[in-house]
């Protein structure tokens, strides 16, 4: 219950486009799906159909915002469960395992996290396999991010050995080591000996600095050695290939064609932030990191 709740409000959105949330419910068709959308769509990138999925995430984190004028508005709920029925009956996939496995699960899940019981169980039990797509059979950053996805569902089917055994893949991660993942110099390595600091180096600090405060208190809690490795990473590899709002391109992998991405190191101040927090021994260090 403790990780569901810090959960719920890590993904409740906060930046909310009201009037344009209306216009997504008011445009939605009958059978759930909305105009413009090719859900036929297999394509490798750009995959038409997730727009969909991840709107039906983000109309479920306004669902779920307290502080929303849409909260708990009945109407915004049909259209979540509509398009979620119309998602688990279409079944759209992609001819890229990425968006199948890691990308659909995850804004699947995060809808059923974030509109609990409402959902019909029928709704719940189908999407399961869906979700399940995701597996433990990938390393560093896809694995965290798969492994994640299954800690959600967890979560929503209040699955105890589910919820342990992602976790326990997830923290197993965190390590140091010469194969994939956080290098003895606290470089990133993925697919192979490749430098990644950017791309998936930021994707693991992301979600390690995000797990470190969601497993905080729990029985989960990272440990000192695995927050060594994290800080390691993030104090002491990543700070160098950033200079101010620059990221340097060496470090950067394939994501070096994709615009602004220089750009990206503003990621770091979040990052910085969750880390204060997870690690207060460091929290200068951060804090300056943040600053810079």
């Amino acid at each position: 219950e403790t990780i569901s709740g810090r959960l719920r409000d890590e993904l409740t959105s906060e930046d909310v486009d009201l009037d344009a949330i209306r216009v997504h419910i008011q445009q939605q068709q009958s059978d759930g799906s909305w105009a413009g959308i090719d859900y036929g769509d297999r394509s490798l990138t750009h995959w038409e159909p997730s727009r969909h999925i991840r709107l039906l995430a983000e109309l479920a984190g306004t669902y779920r915002n307290p502080g929303c004028a849409l909260s708990g508005d009945e109407s915004l709920l049909g259209t979540i469960l509509s398009g979620l029925r119309y998602w688990v009956d279409r079944n759209p996939q992609s001819d890229n395992w990425w968006w199948n496995c890691i990308d659909t699960p995850k804004h699947l899940g995060r809808v059923l996290l974030l509109t609990g019981d409402l959902v019909p169980d029928d709704l719940v039990i189908r999407s399961g396999p869906i979700i399940r797509r995701s597996t433990y059979r990938r390393t560093g950053a896809n694995l965290t991010w798969e492994a994640g996805n299954l800690m959600v569902l967890a979560c929503v089917t209040r699955d105890t050995r589910l919820l342990r055994e992602s976790i326990q893949k997830i923290t197993d991660e965190v390590r140091i080591s010469t194969d994939e993942g956080i290098q003895p110099d606290f470089s990133f390595h993925q697919h192979g000996p490749q430098l990644y600091m950017g791309n998936y180096g930021l994707v693991f600090a992301t979600d390690g600095s995000r797990h470190a405060a969601l497993f905080a208190g729990t029985s989960f809690q990272l440990a000192s050695e695995k927050i060594r490795a994290l800080s390691g990473l993030i104090l002491e590899g990543q700070r160098w290939f950033i200079w101010r709002r620059q990221f340097d391109f060496h470090g950067l992998g394939r994501n070096i064609v994709l615009p602004n991405v220089g750009s990206r190191s503003t990621a770091f101040g979040p990052i910085c932030e969750r880390m204060m927090a997870a690690d207060p021994e460091r929290a200068d260090a951060y804090a300056g990191f943040a600053a810079q």
